[in-house]
């Protein structure tokens, strides 16, 4: 881990220094974060096949709180929102993350 802390800040200090052919600087932009309402986001959960108690586990938010989303009662935060648009268009990660989980 020392070694790993040591590269970190040459590279750190390579790219203060004005060196950024030794550093590689990737930019990412995101899409923004769509709205969900209550039919949209029991679609994505249908999707997974889940109930509300396992999908609510997934998010790590409690079952109350993907009832009351559902039922259009409250409306899920920034990090629920992306993880909802994670989950909608690739529905076969959650399979991996179980998978992982029941393994581990």
């Amino acid at each position: 881990m020392r070694d790993t802390l040591r590269d970190s800040m040459s590279e750190l200090m390579q790219f203060a220094n004005h060196e950024p052919n030794k550093v590689t600087v990737k930019k990412y932009t995101l899409n923004n974060l769509p709205a969900y309402n209550p039919s949209e986001i029991k679609t994505v959960r249908d999707k997974t096949q889940m109930t509300q108690k396992v999908f609510s586990d997934l998010l790590g938010v409690s079952v109350r709180t993907v009832e009351a989303w559902e039922a259009g009662k409250s409306h899920p935060n920034g990090s629920a929102r992306r993880l909802l648009q994670l989950i909608e268009q690739k529905p076969e990660m959650v399979e991996e993350i179980e998978y992982a989980s029941a393994k581990g």
